[in-house]
């Protein structure tokens, strides 16, 4: 799912509403859901209670050379919540 989708979810309840929709027409069609531009703990928090599957954005992490990423991987916790 677009960032564009993503980046108002927690001011503009039509996103929310858009985003819940979109989110359930993938499950329905045996399809997961990675919200991406994701990058505060508030969006996080709402694409999980509407069943989001995944998330990536520099909430998470910024940018990273594929040679550093198993460490940061290594930090979360099993939650998958980000070090802060």
């Amino acid at each position: 799912m677009d960032l564009s989708f993503v980046e108002n979810l927690e001011r503009d309840p039509a996103d929310k509403v858009i985003v819940s929709a979109m989110i359930k027409l993938a499950h329905a069609l045996g399809m997961g859901v990675t919200a991406e531009g994701v990058e505060t703990a508030g969006q996080v928090a709402q694409l999980s209670a509407i069943g989001c599957d995944t998330a990536q954005g520099f909430y998470f992490s910024e940018p990273l050379p594929s040679e550093a990423i198993t460490s940061v991987l290594s930090s979360y916790n099993a939650d998958g919540v980000p070090p802060r």
